[in-house]
């Protein structure tokens, strides 16, 4: 009797197995969906001091190999005597291998800051460069950050980068009008 009753416990798992491997099981376009990363890298306004952001949204299927080159801003960081150093933020990141999941996005993350006394960039076709003068203290300091993310759907995974930078990635899915059907709580600046 257990024989019959253990071949169907098999054949369900297998079911289920081969579920799991179906290609675009996950995919939203099943549901005439899309799905868009929004991402955004914050700061500090060096002069304002007010909060300063760049804020962008991406196809996930235009992000295989996605590089995205921030523009050049300056940081500061004023102790609390009221010392400040100032600094040349470059920031760039780059999402690799999405993927559909169960309720949501998986992708590979590489992103990386510098903050120095200069820095040169190429952006829309020139090079920008900044600097911080020379009788003025600067901060000096690089960070990468490489993992993997599982995204959930209208979830905000954010990533402080030190010097007040911060990173937010969420996955958002759009009907077929291009609306939100998630919202992200990430704010436009």
């Amino acid at each position: 009797m257990m024989r019959p009753l253990n071949s169907i416990v098999v054949a369900v798992l297998l079911a289920l197995a081969g579920c799991a491997a179906v290609p675009g099981l996950h995919d939203p376009a099943r549901t005439n969906q899309a799905v868009s990363l929004v991402n955004m890298l914050s700061w500090t306004n060096a002069v304002s001091d007010k909060p300063d952001a760049l804020r962008t949204a991406w196809p996930l299927a235009a992000l295989t190999q996605h590089t995205e080159q921030f523009p050049l801003t300056q940081v500061k960081q004023c102790d609390a005597a009221g010392v400040c150093k100032w600094g040349v933020l470059k920031a760039q990141r780059m999402l690799s291998a999405p993927r559909y999941v169960a309720g949501g996005v998986a992708v590979d993350l590489a992103l990386s800051i510098d903050v120095g006394r200069a820095g040169d960039a190429l952006q829309g076709g020139e090079t920008v460069a900044l600097a911080i003068p020379a009788d003025v203290q600067a901060l000096e300091g690089k960070r990468t950050v490489r993992k993997p993310l599982v995204l959930p759907y209208g979830k905000v995974e954010r990533i402080d980068l030190g010097f007040g930078i911060a990173y937010d990635l969420c996955a958002q899915r759009l009907n077929a009008a291009g609306q939100p059907v998630d919202s992200c709580d990430i704010p436009y600046l």
